[in-house]
């Protein structure tokens, strides 16, 4: 995706905090900073590492700050403190797959997307 777009444009990967939990564990984990930003989603459950890989790379890319999410192409980490919503992307799958419709998990774009490209089948 990165270089299908403006470099200096802002990427953002959006995950679980129980997927950043293992997020040393993914291929090539140590280059997904330099090609985006990390915005982590608090869930029910669920709290940051507190040791460990994630959590050095947490303490050393962690950014208060939204607006260098949207000003910088990449390389901050941002703790989302919205409310915390119990869903996961496996639920959504599985729900997919299923061909049920996940009505209230997803944006109604992001659905379409998922149906015209006939994803999760």
């Amino acid at each position: 995706m990165r270089n299908e777009i403006d470099p200096q444009e802002s990427l953002v990967l959006i995950l679980g905090v129980d997927a950043f939990s293992d997020f040393c564990k993914w291929h090539r984990y140590d280059d997904i900073l330099s090609l985006s930003h990390i915005m982590i989603l608090q869930r029910p459950g669920y709290t940051l590492p507190e040791r460990g890989c994630e959590k050095e790379l947490y303490d050393s890319h962690i950014t208060d700050q939204v607006n260098n999410i949207k000003e910088m192409p990449n390389g901050s980490i941002y703790l989302c403190n919205e409310e915390k919503i119990d869903i996961s992307s496996t639920s959504i799958r599985q729900c997919i797959a299923e061909s049920e419709q996940p009505k209230y998990l997803l944006p109604g774009s992001v659905w379409h997307y998922i149906r015209r490209n006939n994803m999760y089948k």
